[in-house]
Order: structure tokens, then C-alpha cells, then sequence
């Protein structure tokens, strides 16, 4: 679940992110509005994302329980709810914290150079404006992967998923004291590791860094 929310929020995180900060120019409304939209909290947002899809359009099944001894990609439209539910919190809150690393880049001379030279909008955002939000994004889904597994424990206990929230869950009730500590540190080390691959991207993306 925390991989495929990963997925779906990193393209919606870095869009909504580029949305807000070429905006802010205008005014802080889309940041406002990305920054209340993070706040909801994730119990809310699956209770809507269930009432829509699956009462209201019937496209889901409302519980995402899984046969026996079979694997989720047997049924993937079980994993759409739990997934949206914490894939979309997450990419209010990234692209939130991504609009002033994608208004500071704009701001860049040779993004200014560029427009004079009258280079396509696409290839601006491709060539001049992306390798810069590589390493912001990737610390970002870092931290946000740490706390998707606090989410999945919300999400797999409103849909019946189970996953390693669950256990989470059912591990602090008995009071298992390794499944709890493994548990955090696995978290921690997801973060940890995002944090490095962030750093390496960084390094490699600025242009200092590659003179002779």
C-alpha cells in the first residue's frame, strides 16, 4: 500500500506542486488551498473516497479483504481505496512544501535566459525546471513514506487490509514489543535511505558539482 500511494502521489505532488508555485506570483491562495487540504485527516478522506466510489459510483468494492492465499494484484480494484486514501493527503502535503522549491527555480536566470531565447513552455519545464525538483521531491516522498505507515493503520483497519498497519495495530495491543520496535525501524530506515538517494541526486543535479 505505501508503495503504491507513493506512486500516485509523486506525479500528483509534483503537478500540484508546479501549479502552486508558478502561482505565487498571484497570491498564496493554491498554497492555502494544497495546505487545507492536507489537513483533513486521513480517516476523512477514505470515509469520502468509500461514499463516492464505491456507494456512490459502485466502481470499488467497499473492504478491501483478500481471498486466502492470494496475493493483491490478484484484485487490484481492492487496493484503489486504500491507496487513494493515503496517496492523496500525501500529495497536498508534498506539493505543498514543493511550490517554494518550484518558485525559487523559476526565479533561476537561466530559466529567464531560456524564455528570451523563446524555448517551448514543455522544454522549460523538462530541461530547465525538473532537474532542479528532483532531490526536493525525493526528500519529500522520504519523509512522507515514513508517514504513510502510520497511515496504513487507519487505512487497513477502515478496509480490512491485511497489511503491516494491522499488524502495527494488533502487535500494541498484545503488547509485542519486537514487532513494534522492527516496525519503527523499518520506517525509519525507508526515510533514511530516501534522505540519502535525495543527497546523491543533489550532488549529481548541480551543475557546480560536474566542472572540469
Amino acid at each position: 500500500l505505501v508503495g503504491g500511494a507513493l506512486l500516485v502521489a509523486a506525479p500528483a505532488m509534483l503537478a500540484l506542486g508546479w501549479w502552486a508555485g508558478a502561482a505565487r506570483g498571484g497570491g498564496g491562495t493554491p498554497t492555502a488551498i494544497l495546505t487545507g487540504a492536507a489537513a483533513l485527516p486521513t480517516v476523512v478522506v477514505a470515509s469520502g473516497l468509500a461514499a463516492l466510489l464505491s456507494g456512490g459510483l459502485g466502481l470499488v468494492p467497499p473492504v478491501s479483504l483478500l481471498p486466502p492465499g492470494r496475493p493483491p494484484t490478484d484484485s487490484p480494484e481492492l487496493l484503489v481505496l486504500p491507496v487513494l486514501s493515503m496517496a492523496l493527503p500525501t500529495a497536498f502535503f508534498g506539493a505543498s512544501l514543493l511550490a517554494g522549491a518550484v518558485t525559487d527555480t523559476l526565479r533561476r536566470p537561466h530559466v529567464a535566459d531560456s524564455r528570451r531565447r523563446g524555448h517551448a513552455s514543455w522544454r522549460i519545464a523538462a530541461v530547465d525546471v525538473l532537474p532542479f525538483l528532483l532531490a526536493p521531491l525525493t526528500r519529500v516522498l522520504a519523509v512522507s513514506a515514513g508517514g504513510l505507515v502510520a497511515a496504513a493503520t487507519v487505512v487497513e483497519t477502515l478496509f480490512g487490509y491485511p497489511g503491516i498497519g494491522s499488524l502495527l495495530v494488533s502487535s500494541l495491543a498484545s503488547r509485542d514489543l519486537p514487532v513494534v520496535q522492527a516496525t519503527a525501524v523499518f520506517a525509519a530506515a525507508t526515510v533514511l535511505a530516501g534522505l540519502l538517494l535525495a543527497d546523491a541526486i543533489a550532488v549529481a543535479a548541480d551543475p557546480r558539482g560536474r566542472r572540469p
